[in-house]
C-alpha cells in the first residue's frame, strides 16, 4: 500500500507532535516493510534513508506555510505520487483530499476546552479541525478521552480509538543521567501554559529543605523563563531551580533517564507522552487529577492541582520506584497496526492487509 503521510502538523520543535510523527513513520517501516510512504514534512530525517520512504519537504514552522502545505500542497503531492490512502497525523485535512480514502489524527481539543494561552492565529488555524474531522473517512484519536471530546465536538465523526505507543524510549541510547549536576532532581515542563510550571515551582518550594530535590524546568524561554526564575527566587528555591530551555534530544533523554521523578502538572492533556517515557524506563511520575489522563497512566501518582498536595505526591514519588515490565506496554507497532488495518479496510477496502512483521 502507498500512503501519503502529512506530517506538517509536527513541525521541528513541536515536542510531542514531532515525536508522534517520527514514531509512526519509523514503526510503519519496521512493521510493514513492503508499504511505501510519501512523507510531507519539514526538515525530516526519520527513516528517510529507506528506499520505501519518499520525503517531500515543506516549511511548517509558521501557521501560514503549514496551512498552505496541508490544504493545497498535500493533495497535489498525493495525486503526483498516486497514493492509495491519505493520512494526516494532525486533525487538518485538505478539502481537495479524496474523502473516501482520507484519515486524520486528533490528539486533543485543548483550544476549545481551555483556550487561554492560545494565540489568535492558532485559534483561526484550529477552526479547520472540526470541519476536517467531519469530512474524514476515519478519525483516529490517541485516547478514549480524546474520542469522547471528539464525539462532543463532531457527533458525526467516524472515530477509532488508537492509543499512542509507550515504548519509544526503547530507541534511547544507554546514557548516564544528569546526576553529576543535580542529585536528586525532578523534571517538569513549561513549553505551554497548560503545563503549569509555576504550580510545580510552588510545590517544590513546600518540600522541606532536607529532602527538597533540584527542579529542572524544560522548554521555557524569553519572558516566561524570566517570570518563572523570579517566582523560584521569591519562593526561596532560586539556586536549586534550573531552566535549560529547549534542549537537544540527547540531552532531554539524559535528563529524563537520570531524574528522581517526572512531573506533568498539565491542566489538560491528550495523552501525556512524558509520563509514558518515565513509566517505561522506571522513573516515578506525578500528574494532576484535572489532566484527564490518569486512566491512561495507572502507574503515575495523582495530585490535586494545588501546591500542597502536589508537594506531597512529589515527596511520595521520591521515596518510591516505578517498576514496569516493558514487554507488556502498548508498542508503537501496535499503534501503526491499527492505522494500517483501518486505512486498508475502512478507507481503501480493496487493498489486502499483510501480516505485520514482528521482531
Amino acid at each position: 500500500m502507498k500512503v501519503l503521510v502529512d506530517a506538517l502538523g509536527a513541525a521541528v520543535g513541536s515536542g510531542g507532535m514531532r515525536l508522534f510523527a517520527e514514531e509512526v513513520v519509523l514503526s510503519w517501516v519496521e512493521t510493514y516493510p513492503e508499504d511505501e510512504l510519501v512523507v510531507l514534512a519539514e526538515d525530516w530525517s526519520a527513516a528517510a534513508g529507506s528506499e520505501r520512504v519518499a520525503v517531500v519537504p515543506w516549511r511548517a514552522g509558521d501557521i501560514l506555510h503549514r496551512a498552505v502545505g496541508q490544504l493545497v500542497v498535500a493533495p497535489v503531492v498525493a495525486r503526483r505520487h498516486r497514493v492509495d490512502c491519505y493520512l494526516s497525523l494532525s486533525p487538518v485535512l485538505s478539502p481537495l483530499a479524496p474523502r473516501q480514502s482520507a484519515a486524520n489524527v486528533v490528539h486533543d481539543w485543548r483550544h476549545l476546552r481551555r483556550p487561554e494561552g492560545i494565540g489568535r492565529a492558532q485559534r483561526l488555524y484550529r477552526r479547520l479541525w472540526a470541519w476536517s474531522v467531519a469530512r474524514a473517512a476515519v478519525t483516529f484519536t490517541v485516547s478514549a478521552k480524546t474520542a469522547r471530546e471528539t464525539a462532543e465536538v463532531v457527533p458525526t465523526a467516524a472515530v477509532v480509538v488508537n492509543e499512542n505507543g509507550r515504548d519509544h524510549a526503547r530507541r534511547w541510547p544507554t546514557v548516564p543521567g544528569a546526576g553529576d549536576r543535580y542529585e536528586p532532581y525532578v523534571v517538569t515542563y513549561g513549553h505551554q501554559t497548560n503545563k503549569r510550571p509555576d504550580l510545580v515551582i510552588r510545590a517544590v518550594a513546600r518540600i522541606p529543605a532536607r529532602e527538597r530535590p533540584h527542579l529542572v524546568v524544560l522548554g521555557t524561554a524569553g519572558w516566561l523563563r524570566d517570570e518563572l526564575s523570579a517566582l523560584a527566587r521569591d519562593a526561596g528555591i532560586g539556586t536549586t531551580c534550573s531552566f535549560p530551555g529547549f534542549v537537544e534530544e540527547c540531552e532531554y533523554q539524559r535528563l529524563v533517564a537520570g531524574a528522581s521523578a517526572v512531573v506533568l502538572a498539565s491542566s489538560d492533556e491528550g495523552f501525556g507522552l512524558p509520563i509514558a517515557e518515565a513509566c517505561y524506563i522506571g522513573v516515578p511520575a506525578v500528574i494532576c487529577d484535572d489532566s484527564g489522563v490518569a486512566e491512561l497512566h495507572p502507574g503515575a501518582l495523582v495530585a490535586r492541582p494545588e501546591a500542597g498536595d502536589l508537594a506531597a505526591q512529589i515527596r511520595a514519588a521520591l521515596r518510591s520506584g516505578t517498576p514496569t515490565d516493558s514487554r507488556t506496554v502498548r508498542s508503537w507497532r501496535d499503534h501503526v497496526t491499527v492505522l494500517r488495518e483501518r486505512l486498508a479496510a475502512t478507507v481503501h477496502p480493496d487493498v489486502v492487509t499483510p501480516q505485520p512483521v514482528r521482531r
